[in-house]
């Protein structure tokens, strides 16, 4: 499938966008499926190529945050949310996620609602303690990122933050970590079975790239005071999209 050169500048300037308030808040995919959607691309291909122009926004985060020393790479959480977001893109296909797609955009609006009116947060203590916990969470949420996809940036943030002792930017540094093992997975996945338009999903990932890389620094540089109303109206403006598909 071949698209004119405006289209593919068009999603180029999407995906840049997409990649900024991704690396910051999550819910980049708001922006670029619609995209890829209104230029006629098939929704099978959307949801491939959109996973692999994503990865490309959170490699640009994950390496800014690697590259200041924020990463612990503990090889059971990457290697588990991967096979998990594997597991969840066969499962999607056996069994549908039409239920997911009615109940998410209230957990999405709960999210946005606690960060909204919830104290100062600050990294927790005994985290070794929880380290279990944050495991099984991490498994379930790459599952779900493979089976159906919105919001995992949220999800991930939230479990970080309160089950990893991370403080926010620590927290959205390993975010952006788990989120590349889980895209790359789906990109397998996607690929195999022959559904991702390389070109395009390549020309985006120079948008992303570069959207994620700067997002990432402006994170780092402003901390909680940019991090917080981000997930705030990222979240509720992807449970109002969600409630409009599903209940209109």
């Amino acid at each position: 499938m071949e698209l004119e050169l405006s289209t593919l500048l068009f999603l180029l300037v999407v995906a840049f966008v997409a990649g900024f308030v991704d690396s910051i808040a999550g819910g980049g995919g708001i922006l670029t499926i619609p995209a890829l959607l209104s230029v006629g691309i098939p929704p099978t291909f959307a949801l491939g190529t959109n996973k692999l122009q994503a990865s490309f926004g959170s490699c640009a985060a994950t390496l800014y945050y690697a590259r200041r020393g924020l990463l612990q790479y503990r090889l059971l959480p990457m290697l588990l949310v991967f096979c998990a977001s594997g597991a969840g893109s066969l499962c999607v296909q056996l069994v549908g996620n039409a239920l997911l797609a009615k109940i998410v955009p209230f957990l999405l609006i709960a999210f946005g609602l606690y960060f909204l009116f919830s104290p100062k947060i600050s990294a927790r203590e005994n985290a070794a303690q929880k380290y279990g916990w944050l495991v099984l969470a991490l498994g379930c949420i790459g599952f779900y990122d493979g089976f159906f996809g919105p919001g995992t940036g949220s999800f991930f943030f939230l479990a970080l933050l309160l089950l990893g002792a991370y403080n926010m930017v620590g927290a959205l540094a390993h975010t952006k970590l788990y989120n590349f093992c889980t895209n790359i997975a789906s990109i397998l996945f996607f690929a195999m079975l022959g559904n991702v338009l390389w070109s395009v999903g390549f020309v985006m990932a120079i948008g992303q790239f570069a959207g994620g890389y700067l997002g990432s620094k402006v994170a780092f540089a402003y901390g909680a005071k940019i991090i917080k109303p981000l997930i705030v109206t990222v979240s509720l403006l992807a449970s109002l999209k969600l409630l409009v598909e599903q209940y209109s």
